[in-house]
């Protein structure tokens, strides 16, 4: 491959490396780009006597702040990747507003187990951070289809399935990963 390395040796070198490169940079997306002021534990461990520290549905303001400040400079990257290597393909696909949707109108999405912002367990948002994921004495909710988070921090296979919805025909990939046919 010429235009990414001088040699076939240098190739050899070169795609072990860049596979590390983006399987670190993916862990780091997945944890920086979610909305993590409207997870359970978050909203337990990190709560404060301040309404101002709360979002319209009740997210905590700061940890969401980064997670959009962090997603505006990935779009900004994208956006300067694909004017720099006309042809690609590359796909925003939000992790972000989904869960936000899902916040501001459980019902709507089907979320009826206490609200999009509760798990199982015990205190305000059913979290218990003493006994978190898989420990022993920890909970998760018994009908994972009513809920967006079965343990506080982990989310069900119902919000993955509505968010993977949204990348693959939109709103929530720019581009949708699936055209849809011109009506």
């Amino acid at each position: 491959m010429p235009s990414l390395c001088s040699s076939t040796p240098a190739c050899k070198d070169y795609f072990p490396f860049r596979d590390w490169v983006l399987r670190d940079w993916l862990g780091m997306v997945r944890w920086i780009y979610w909305y993590q002021g409207c997870f359970p534990v978050y909203l337990t461990l990190y709560a404060s006597s301040n309404k101002n520290d709360y979002t319209g549905v009740g997210c905590l303001r700061k940890y969401n702040d980064l997670a959009l400040h962090h997603n505006a400079l990935l779009r900004r990257a994208i956006y300067g990747l694909q004017r720099k290597h006309h042809g690609t393909r590359i796909r925003y696909a939000d992790y972000y507003n989904p869960p936000l949707r899902f916040a501001a109108d459980p019902a709507k999405y089907g979320f009826t187990g206490g609200g999009a912002l509760r798990a199982t367990g015990s205190g305000e948002y059913n979290v218990n951070p003493d006994k978190v994921c898989a420990q022993p004495g920890s909970s998760v909710c018994g009908d994972p289809t009513t809920h967006v988070s079965w343990d506080g921090s982990h989310v069900t296979e119902a919000a993955c399935r509505l968010i993977a919805r949204g990348w693959l025909r939109g709103p929530d990939a720019k581009p949708p990963i699936i055209r849809q046919p011109p009506p």
